[in-house]
């Protein structure tokens, strides 16, 4: 597989927002970027706010941004607070986010096809994670680690 099709990210998206449903979670924001980190398809349930679609669509550019779930980005910046102001920065639009949630897209091989974010639910990273897996992807969480 070498790219994302709309009908494929819209998979993703209708995967965590029914994920979110089942385990009693509050609405999901989700969006899904290429490994460009442009957006392909976002969606969002009734009662989101505003803020979480930015939050969303951000979380999935950082993974790809960075090339590694958003929780890893955090702890790979404990303690160096000075760094990640500065990184903040210099990122067109002050997109990266450093909370768990986002998550990279990758097929068998693992080649990244693009990232996947969550904004708004208990378990962001769990639900992303889920999603991407759901459709037969791998979700890239962490440094070396996999959903």
């Amino acid at each position: 597989m070498a790219r994302i099709s709309l009908d494929l990210a819209n998979q993703i998206i209708d995967h965590a927002r029914k994920r979110s449903r089942e385990l009693k979670y509050r609405p999901a924001s989700v969006a899904v970027v290429d490994d460009g980190g442009h957006l392909i398809a976002y969606g969002r349930e009734e009662g989101v706010g505003l803020v979480r679609a930015h939050i969303a669509i951000n979380k999935a550019w950082s993974s790809v941004a960075y090339g590694v779930g958003t929780r890893a980005i955090g702890e790979n910046l404990v303690g160096f607070d000075h760094w990640l102001i500065g990184a903040a920065d210099m990122v067109p639009g002050h997109r990266l986010i450093t909370s768990a949630g986002g998550v990279l897209i990758q097929d068998q091989n693992g080649v990244t096809l693009g990232g996947a974010g969550v904004a708004n639910v208990e378990d962001d990273e769990g639900v992303a994670a889920f999603a991407v897996e759901a459709v037969g992807l791998v979700a890239f969480v962490g440094m070396g680690e996999h959903g």
